[in-house]
């Protein structure tokens, strides 16, 4: 056996021993995360068919006009190509646990695609007035998955690919994405709401929220990553 295939072998070994979930309350724990978040998903996911067609429908009619054919192929095209994008979400996500039950960032990853799978209508649907819409059709799963997915967004990148924060301070990340889900979580007509703030303030908010992980995700390249995992 050669030195490259004993550093590579001595380097998987690390690496398994950092990412993977050993204890058995751990992985019972990951099982259950899982499940809860695979069957708040499905339920979210079934429960917002028959008003996203209703909703299409209205926005046809806004769009288009009176019915015809061309409003229908417009309701049922955007039904088909958004639920096509919700099933690819769902779909990856239990496909990479099931591949990996056991791996930190295999079950970050999971639950994230799950509740952005599933949190569509805030993702790839545009309703001018969520809160009532929510409201009106008891999404009552809808903000908790979107929030998560937005926490798993922001965090993800400092974690991968081996579940360990790079740098340590990068962590602390998710107290600000966490203060950031407050003012989302508001009504749009409330002054708090971010898409109700001065531009310039939005925008670095942003700039901020996505700047951290990117910004990880290059010292991790640069400082920490070897030369295999640059590849």
């Amino acid at each position: 056996m050669n030195t490259a295939s004993i550093s590579s072998d001595s380097h998987k070994l690390s690496t398994d021993s950092v990412t993977k979930i050993q204890s058995p309350l751990g992985q019972g724990i990951s099982k259950l995360i899982f499940a809860v978040f695979l069957v708040a998903a499905l339920i979210l996911s079934i429960q917002a068919i028959l008003p996203s067609i209703e909703f299409y429908r209205s926005q046809a009619l806004a769009e288009i006009g009176a019915d015809s054919i061309w409003s229908s192929v417009y309701v049922w095209g955007l039904f088909a190509v958004r639920n096509i994008i919700r099933l690819i979400f769902l779909g990856i996500g239990i496909l990479i646990y099931l591949q990996k039950p056991y791996d930190r960032i295999s079950l970050v990853t999971s639950v994230f695609l799950l509740c952005f799978g599933s949190g569509g209508t805030l993702f790839v649907q545009y309703v001018p007035d969520m809160s009532s819409y929510i409201e009106a059709n008891n999404f009552f799963l809808m903000l908790p998955l979107s929030n998560v997915g937005w926490l798993l967004l922001f965090l993800y990148f400092i974690y991968f690919p081996d579940g360990r924060p790079v740098p340590r301070l990068a962590q602390f990340h998710i107290l600000s994405a966490l203060l950031l889900s407050i003012p989302f979580s508001l009504t749009d007509d409330s002054p708090l709401y971010p898409f109700n703030w001065q531009p310039i303030v939005l925008l670095l908010a942003m700039l901020f929220m996505f700047g951290v992980p990117l910004g990880s995700q290059v010292y991790r390249y640069r400082n920490i990553s070897t030369p295999m995992q640059r590849q």
